[in-house]
């Protein structure tokens, strides 16, 4: 990783991920384990991190929940969930 780039991954304090076909697998239907793999690797280094879907709360799946993101941004930004 190069000098800037190291520099500016120093800035990140959170990271929002939507559910479907960026965390779940469109053709599986299923989380990859290197998902949370990632949100570990995230919160061992500080980053806050957070779900982001069209969906209600009632929609988000207990394997996101498994997760434990700090956030859940629901109803397209009607609801919000602060976990942190």
């Amino acid at each position: 990783m190069d000098a800037k780039l190291k520099y500016k991954s120093k800035k990140i304090k959170i990271v929002f991920f939507d559910i479907d076909d960026t965390l779940r697998v469109k053709a599986t239907g299923y989380i990859p384990e290197s998902i949370k793999t990632v949100f570990k690797q995230l919160k061992e280094k500080g980053i806050l991190t957070g779900i982001a879907s069209g969906r209600g709360i009632f929609g988000v799946v207990p394997e996101l929940k498994a997760l434990q993101p700090d956030f859940f941004v629901t109803l397209n930004g009607s609801y919000i969930e602060d976990k942190a």
